[in-house]
């Protein structure tokens, strides 16, 4: 999905790292190796051996972990934008916050977006990392 209204899950990271823009102008700096769907660097979008994941200095993939988490307010990330008339959305385990999950079926969760937006939902699949929620339209709450 592309346009103005798409938040990738890579966006709170990048500003927990202060940097301005997408997953292209991460490339151009240095950054821990934060695993997402796929196995690629939610940050970057790059693999694990690219050579601006291993610079010194750089804050640990847990560091930035508990920046992202220190202002957030949901247990799972979702594109808000994919959620069908149904409420219902896919997303994937590994965009579950660092302490929260493991989910399976049936569990309760506030899903949100980088940019503060939240709905309570229920997860009504778990097939090995995708997971898919209901999501109670009725009480989503738009951010500020």
């Amino acid at each position: 999905m592309t346009g103005p209204d798409f938040q990738d899950p890579g966006e709170p990271y990048r500003r927990a790292l202060g940097i301005d823009g997408t997953a292209a102008d991460a490339q151009d700096h240095p950054h821990p190796f934060i695993a997402a769907h796929g196995g690629f660097c939610v940050v970057c979008g790059l693999s694990e051996s690219y050579s601006e994941h291993h610079k010194p200095g750089v804050p640990t993939a847990d560091e930035v972990r508990r920046r992202v988490d220190a202002g957030t307010s949901w247990d799972v990330w979702v594109e808000f934008n994919d959620v069908d008339a149904a409420g219902l959305t896919v997303t994937y385990a590994d965009l579950v916050r660092p302490g929260h999950g493991p989910y399976g079926v049936g569990a309760a969760v506030v899903a949100g977006d980088g940019e503060g937006n939240r709905c309570p939902a229920v997860v009504v699949g778990a097939d090995g990392g995708r997971l898919t929620l209901r999501l109670d339209l009725g009480r989503f709450e738009a951010a500020g």
